[in-house]
């Protein structure tokens, strides 16, 4: 993979960790309380690991790292604040089942980047790191199913 090339996926990945970071945190954040929702924080508990672990290969991260992690940030506190903003008018009422649904498809566009990637680089030491998020990528899809079946069990039963 030329360099440039490794720049732009460490730029994805880093981005694409932040928006589910966020995600999960918001949707901890504006779901009533209940035992259910720590799914949401044991996620981004997970995501912000995989963000750590991205920013320590010092050696594939882009040039203006500082920059774009700066942009995303100013970018997310707003979004954040709107999404939070716009549930609590009740505009943007959202069910734990809408939530986990949200997630699901947040954790299958991680892990089809990362296995992709995992596959395309030829240092062995980045195959091994990307497939090892891959495979926890896999490991968060399992346990949201496993939320929406419960979640999907519980609003039929009432």
């Amino acid at each position: 993979m030329l360099q440039e090339s490794i720049e732009k996926f460490f730029t994805l990945g880093l981005r694409n960790e932040i928006d589910s970071y966020d995600l999960y945190v918001s949707l901890f954040n504006i779901l009533p309380d209940s035992q259910e929702k720590s799914i949401f924080l044991r996620l981004a508990r997970n995501e912000k690991e995989h963000l750590a672990r991205l920013l320590s290969r010092s050696e594939f991260m882009p040039s203006c790292i500082e920059r774009l992690l700066q942009d995303l940030i100013d970018f997310k506190k707003l979004e954040k604040r709107l999404l939070i903003e716009q549930i609590r008018s009740g505009k943007g009422d959202i069910t734990f089942l809408q939530a986990l649904k949200m997630a699901l498809k947040m954790e299958r566009k991680s892990y089809l980047f990362y296995s992709y990637f995992a596959r395309e680089i030829k240092d062995p030491d980045g195959k091994t790191f990307l497939y090892q998020i891959s495979v926890e990528e896999l490991e968060h899809i399992s346990l949201i199913r496993d939320g929406i079946k419960r979640a999907f069990y519980n609003e039929n039963r009432s």
